[in-house]
């Protein structure tokens, strides 16, 4: 049986970026099927790296596909025999899987052009002298770093 993967989301504005984190590629691939098939997206999976891949959405939309999911799940465990009582526990493990979620920046925009960032354990780099960020220090602390110019 294979490892659950982490997903992560970050709310941006209208738009939600939702990652998948795993060792195992058939999970990514598994889990795009789920988000398609549910309907969280209509668009395609990108790649940041063999281990991490995310999509776009919208909050309604995910949170739907979280209803959606929970519902197959129960429906499919459980059968039509308690389909009223189904749809009241999908909703309550839709609410559970949201707050499991976590949130992490891994999508920054800046000066109109998009970058992806992976930082470990949320910190940045930050100057001694003005305290101010600093870009070149942070990506050598950075596990990945990737730009999409």
């Amino acid at each position: 049986m294979r490892a659950n993967p982490t997903l992560i989301y970050q709310p941006l504005g209208n738009s939600w970026a939702v990652g998948i984190e795993s060792d195992d590629p058939e999970a990514i691939i598994s889990q795009d099927f789920s988000w398609y098939n549910h309907g969280a997206y209509k668009g395609q999976l990108t790649y940041m790296s063999e281990r991490f891949a995310h999509i776009w959405t919208t909050e309604e939309d995910y949170k739907k596909y979280l209803y959606n999911s929970s519902m197959a799940y129960l429906l499919g465990k459980y059968e039509n025999s308690l389909k009223e009582k189904v749809k009241r526990y999908a909703r309550l493990l839709a609410r559970l899987r949201l707050k499991s979620l976590k949130h992490e920046t891994f999508i920054s925009v800046s000066n109109n052009d998009r970058y992806a960032l992976r930082v470990p354990n949320g910190h940045g780099a930050t100057s001694k002298q003005s305290g101010a960020f600093d870009e070149e220090g942070w990506k050598q602390t950075c596990v990945s770093y990737y730009s999409f110019k």
